[in-house]
């Protein structure tokens, strides 16, 4: 869904000149908390968005490790994803890179 509507990078993006790893994560802000319960939710006033991506070029692609013996794996996603740390959660991409 994220790039079905992904205007602003869309020319960038699907052209193939910058890259992005699937998005499976929540809206990366604008929470709060809601009064009443305590809990963390999107503001009411405002509407839920992906606004920081990670982008990297084809280059550096080739250089990531996707196979079994990779550990780690490739994680895409928010940071603090289950604690209010403000309206806005940071997005991280953590993934290990072959050095030839």
């Amino acid at each position: 869904m994220v790039k079905k509507y992904n205007g602003e990078l869309a020319q960038v993006v699907f052209a193939g000149k910058l890259l992005e790893e699937s998005v499976f994560f929540q809206p990366s802000r604008h929470y709060g908390i809601n009064k009443m319960t305590g809990k963390e939710e999107f503001m009411k006033n405002l509407c839920p968005a992906w606004a920081d991506r990670v982008l990297y070029n084809e280059k550096l692609s080739d250089l990531f490790r996707h196979d079994s013996f990779c550990a780690s794996g490739l994680y895409y996603g928010l940071v603090a994803e289950k604690k209010f740390v403000g309206q806005h959660k940071p997005v991280a991409l953590h993934a290990t890179i072959c050095l030839k």
